[in-house]
């Protein structure tokens, strides 16, 4: 039997704990999550918990929890899920089989940082998740299994999350049978030729620039909202968080950003003088939106 260390965090990351915690226990030899209490996707105590179910040891931390877990446990493998942290070649090194991990792109496309929502605010109409094993580079590693989703304009960030989040959990059941019933992984190498990168993307990045066309604004806020910090605007001293808008084709000639009221609907003028209709928003500051005012 493969001993397998998990490393991980987020909902993925304990659905992905509770998937091999059902189909195969007994090859769990340890859990190293992080102290996320801040965030609010944490799902630290959940993933404590599943571990004193199986009475095996959980580290919080990161890279020297790691390394300690693996001198004492001597895992086969590490299968990392939700883990926001570089881990060490030396550490990669550490473990025979390797380090397997997910990565929400179609490797070698969106290698790095925020790839679904790069690739939201890029227009893609497909999305994909690969599980890889980790190596010296930048998602880099050879490729054990690879899954499509084709999105629409309608699909939000919380929408496709959840929709890839099952196709994870195939890849990872598929991962998890081939481990326990010692099969071939037939890991495929990557082609350089066709990588691209991405940066990790910060919340003061999700500024929208109204001088874009309707369609890469409404991109630009469906990529960036909940559960991520939103993409947002600024009225006078106030911070405005747009979490929902809906394009229209009504022409609506005026200075991008400005501000009006339509059949009765808070929307605002694009770049392309198309009208953006407004309808989740979160005002941060005690000014009210006023019509014919400008976003800035």
């Amino acid at each position: 039997m493969k001993k397998i260390l998990f490393i991980g965090s987020k909902e993925i990351g304990e659905k992905t704990l509770k998937l091999i915690a059902n189909k195969s226990p007994e090859s769990l030899c340890g859990i190293v999550t992080i102290n996320d209490e801040n965030d609010m996707r944490s799902r630290k105590n959940n993933i404590i918990k599943i571990g004193e179910n199986l009475k095996i040891p959980v580290f919080i931390g990161g890279n020297p929890e790691i390394e300690k877990i693996i001198n004492l446990k001597k895992p086969d493998l590490a299968l990392v899920v939700g883990w926001y942290k570089i881990i060490p070649e030396r550490i990669l090194k550490m473990v025979p089989m390797g380090f397997f991990g997910l990565h929400h792109s179609l490797l070698p496309k969106y290698r790095g940082g925020s790839p679904l929502v790069w690739a939201v605010i890029n227009d893609e109409k497909v999305v994909g998740t690969t599980l890889f094993k980790l190596a010296n580079g930048i998602d880099n590693g050879p490729i054990f299994d690879q899954k499509k989703l084709e999105i629409n304009e309608k699909d939000y960030i919380s929408d496709i999350i959840e929709k890839i989040s099952v196709l994870d959990l195939e890849m990872i059941e598929k991962f998890i049978f081939s481990v326990k019933n010692d099969l071939d992984l037939n890991l495929k190498i990557q082609n350089e030729k066709d990588a691209t990168y991405c940066l990790q993307r910060k919340p003061d990045d999700g500024k929208i620039n109204w001088n874009w066309p309707i369609k890469k604004c409404y991109n630009f806020i469906r990529a960036q909202s909940k559960p991520y910090p939103g993409a947002f605007t600024y009225f006078e001293n106030s911070k405005i968080i747009i979490w929902k808008a809906s394009m229209t084709n009504t022409i609506f000639y005026g200075k991008p950003g400005t501000i009006v009221i339509f059949n009765g609907k808070l929307g605002v003028i694009t770049g392309d003088q198309k009208l953006m209709l407004l309808e989740n928003i979160e005002k941060l500051g005690n000014d009210k939106i006023k019509p014919f005012k400008t976003f800035y």
